[in-house]
């Protein structure tokens, strides 16, 4: 009775045969009177399997083994041919182990996973069978033949999680439904054990984690990408077994972009007929290029400078506000007040060069908070005697 796996031609000049892992043979009938060892007696069994397991993290073994059971074991020596492959490509030579009559033998191939990768795993071995020299002379090697073993499937860790968020500044952690803030998992995948963090900068986004030696983690932003590119790589290792790259955008509100037709000059102003009033619209955008609607901010002027002998009453910022749009607005204006010096005009055709007074003016984002946010825009607020320009 036989039972043999497939003979593949691999290294053997055998036929090929159906493939089983186990697989085994039984010997049988004695040649009587041959003054030798029959080394074939009846109920000698030969054996062969094929083994994959993972060791740990970061290891995977593949091992065959031969073996001889029942009767006559003493008088035949194993022998086993192991290759390792990876989605069924052979990734190692082959290795031959064997062992005295009555012991197994195994040949083994172990792969360092952060090297050879993920994918399907198996052990692909030979078995034969060298009888003892006391044995009779007509009774040669047995060739077994093949065994595979069941695939062990070996996926990379993996980290789940927001791959994109905002920088809104120092100390500003969230506004008007922005986060500076991003949570992180790390799937294992068959890994074992805690992983380890680590982070990697390409460009001018950074972040920091709440813990590096651990399952979950926090991001916080710290600066933004560059443009709108994924700069920032994370990874988790599980025992040197390392997951595939996690890229990550840190977004931020950027620039104010003027819309189209301002700014707008009319004469008269909010408190009354005389003088003049300009208006802006701005549209505030991000490093992505996209509308940032919902953010609050506030406007700060510097050191006022006075011209032409001027003796106006230098305007004040608004007070911090909310908006739920993108667009933002800035009104200048100055009435024909008695006493002023240069006194206010009406709108001029062409509109004058005359200048009162100017300070430097900014506009911050992401906090009703002066002094926390992020600036996003900068210019020269310059009051004419008939019109207003930011400059």
């Amino acid at each position: 009775m036989r039972n043999r796996s497939e003979a593949s031609g691999k290294r053997r000049l055998l036929p090929r045969r159906p493939m089983w892992a186990p697989i085994f043979i039984l010997a049988c009938c004695a040649i009587p009177g041959s003054g030798q060892t029959p080394c074939d007696e009846e109920s000698v069994v030969f054996n062969g399997q094929s083994y994959a397991v993972r060791l740990d993290s970061n290891h995977v073994k593949t091992y065959g083994s031969s073996w001889v059971v029942n009767d006559q074991l003493e008088l035949w020596t194993p022998y086993d041919g192991a290759w390792q492959q990876l989605n069924g490509t052979d990734i190692t030579t082959e290795a031959i182990g064997s062992a005295n009559p009555g012991a197994t033998a195994s040949s083994a191939w172990t792969s360092t996973l952060s090297g050879t990768g993920p994918g399907s795993y198996t052990d692909y071995s030979y078995h034969w069978f060298v009888p003892n020299q006391s044995c009779s002379s007509d009774t040669s090697t047995d060739y077994l033949g093949y065994t595979r073993s069941a695939a062990v499937a070996i996926q990379q860790p993996a980290i789940s999680g927001a791959n994109a968020f905002w920088w809104l500044g120092s100390g500003v952690l969230s506004d008007g439904g922005y986060y500076a803030q991003a949570a992180w998992s790390a799937d294992p995948n068959g890994a074992t054990g805690t992983p380890t963090w680590s982070v990697y900068y390409y460009g001018s986004g950074q972040v920091s984690l709440s813990c590096t030696n651990c399952t979950s983690t926090t991001a916080t932003s710290l600066a933004a990408s560059l443009g709108c590119t994924a700069d920032i790589k994370i990874t988790v290792n599980y025992g040197g077994f390392t997951s595939n790259p996690f890229w990550v955008t840190i977004a931020a509100p950027a620039q104010l972009v003027l819309v189209s037709g301002y700014p707008q000059d009319k004469d008269g102003n909010p408190n009354d007929s005389t003088g003049w009033t300009s208006v802006y619209e701005w549209n505030l955008t991000d490093t992505c290029g996209y509308q940032d609607p919902g953010l609050d901010g506030y406007e700060l002027f510097g050191q006022w400078t006075q011209y032409n002998g001027s003796n106006w009453p230098s305007a004040q910022p608004e007070p911090p506000a909310s908006n739920s749009a993108s667009i933002w607005n800035d009104e200048m204006a100055k009435g024909e007040t008695y006493g002023l010096n240069p006194p206010a005009r009406p709108l001029q055709n062409p509109l004058t060069s005359i200048q009162a007074e100017s300070a430097p003016w900014t506009f911050t984002v992401g906090s009703l908070t002066v002094g926390l946010g992020l600036q996003v825009g900068s210019n020269t607020s310059m009051y004419y005697v008939d019109h207003g320009r930011h400059q």
